[in-house]
């Protein structure tokens, strides 16, 4: 064999054994570099079914298939690992979402919602972070309406205007000036408003949602979270034809792929 036949044979072996030991995000996968574990909470579950859209279907089952196929696609397009509160119509409390994701280590917490509002021409999209101001905000309602509805469900026999503890847990809910008093929160505060409106830009454009605002408000979800967090409200199940929209699973692939887009995008925002 000559040397010109040596060389040829040396490039073809190397070749096979590069495509052989290529690894998967060049076969098709995103490799991202800083978004290593996604926690998806689809909000509602179990005993509090949530809002119910225009046709009677309620929320709760409305957030946990758009949370499993933002993870279908996330497997199939991405190498993250990916990890759900629930998988289930199981009761979940509030704090327990949010330690769940914090103990999984997550790198960003996204809650998936869907809104309501007595405006019937209420509709699309808003994405809520956390604001220690926002409680005495306009949206105080919103606030009111989701974090009632899990409290009932938790512990339907705690007295109004107390919150259910298990043995050990400090009394209360953690004031947001607390949390944010914590450089790792304070970290993970200013990161999610750049989620957050990396979510609302990016499902606005592949799912064409109409866009309304990144906004703060004092979600219980987000007080706890030790990365990046946002409540995500995909649209208004109060609204004729984005509540009838919403349970569509096709609607809800697109709203998927948006979500999915925006991740992508995130994780080239983030410092090394």
């Amino acid at each position: 064999m000559n040397i010109v036949s040596q060389r040829a044979t040396a490039s073809i072996a190397l070749f096979l054994f590069s495509v052989l030991a290529t690894p998967c995000d060049a076969l098709g996968k995103t490799k991202l570099k800083q978004i290593r574990h996604i926690v998806l909470d689809p909000g509602h579950g179990g005993t509090n079914p949530g809002a119910p859209s225009v046709t009677g279907v309620y929320e709760k089952h409305i957030t946990l298939p758009i949370a499993l196929e933002i993870e279908k696609q996330l497997r199939e397009a991405t190498d993250v690992n990916v990890t759900l509160t629930r998988r289930g119509d199981t009761s979940i409390g509030l704090r327990e979402r949010t330690r769940l994701a914090n103990d999984a280590g997550g790198d960003l917490l996204i809650s998936i919602h869907c809104n309501s509002s007595e405006n019937p021409d209420a509709n699309g999209l808003e994405v809520y972070f956390l604001d220690p101001e926002a409680a005495v905000t306009e949206f105080e309602s919103l606030v009111e309406r989701e974090e009632q509805g899990e409290a009932d469900a938790q512990s339907p026999e705690t007295p109004a205007g107390e919150t259910a503890t298990t043995p050990g847990e400090e009394k209360g809910p953690l004031s947001i000036d607390q949390v944010l008093l914590d450089a790792s929160f304070y970290k993970s505060h200013e990161r999610s408003e750049v989620l957050a409106g990396t979510l609302l830009d990016t499902i606005h454009k592949v799912a064409k949602i109409p866009r309304r605002k990144v906004r703060q408000a004092a979600f219980a979800v987000l007080k706890e979270a030790r990365m990046p967090a946002v409540v995500l409200e995909v649209g208004y199940l109060s609204h004729a034809v984005e509540g009838k929209k919403l349970i569509d699973p096709n609607y809800q692939e697109i709203i998927a792929r948006g979500v999915v887009k925006a991740l992508l995008a995130f994780d080239k925002t983030v410092p090394r």
